[in-house]
């Protein structure tokens, strides 16, 4: 319990989509560089944005979470009888996606507590952005309350579900337990009443969450 760790953290938006344009070149053996493979096989706009730029909104910064979307992309396309990854191949893909980001969601609960599933679906229709005395509400209402609803609302951080509200008016997902600290007391030090939180993109189109 003494070893020192290294937590890796995927937030660079270019080296997600480096480890997709590797999987993708390899998959083909015409010799296509990823400009090409994004050219001549997926759509260039998907919601009136870049379509690399919508894929990686839309993902939790991982590798595996950007391996499957495009499975996901690609499954649809297929489906479909597509020549190419089109705009709704994409938007399928999300809304699948966001089940799946969900879904995995509820294995980091505490064992000795069980309530994260509960808690996380008192978040269904919310607001993609709420106050701290909002989040508790919806915590009391999955049944925690107290030392309890401490404990998931920094579980919720903890796990980017939930961003922190910056003096930029931004919503940061803090990397650990410090950073939540800090951002938090930053809050208090700028004289809000309370924080404010964000639902993570990823998680809106299964809970029907607007924005």
């Amino acid at each position: 319990d003494k070893l020192e760790f290294s937590r890796i953290l995927w937030d660079d938006s270019e080296l997600l989509l480096r480890v997709v344009n590797n999987r993708l070149v390899s998959s083909l053996d015409e010799g296509y560089s990823p400009e090409e493979i994004w050219r001549d096989f997926f759509t260039p706009v998907v919601n009136g944005i870049r379509t690399q730029d919508f894929f990686v909104s839309e993902i939790m910064p991982r590798p595996r979470d950007a391996i499957n979307f495009m499975n996901m992309a690609i499954a649809e396309a297929v489906k479909r009888g597509h020549t190419r990854i089109e705009e709704d191949d994409f938007i399928s893909a999300a809304n699948n996606y966001s089940q799946f980001a969900f879904e995995s969601l509820i294995s980091e609960d505490n064992p000795t507590k069980g309530k994260l599933e509960a808690v996380l679906y008192e978040f269904a229709g919310a607001p993609a952005t709420l106050r701290r005395s909002e989040v508790e509400e919806r915590l009391g209402k999955a049944g925690v309350r107290g030392a309890d609803a401490t404990y998931y609302l920094d579980r919720l951080c903890d796990l980017s579900f939930l961003g922190i509200g910056t003096r930029h008016g931004a919503y940061e997902y803090p990397a650990d337990e410090r950073r939540r600290k800090v951002l938090r007391k930053a809050a208090q030090s700028r004289g809000q009443s309370e924080e404010t939180y964000e639902v993570n993109r990823p998680f809106r189109a299964f809970l029907e969450i607007e924005g």
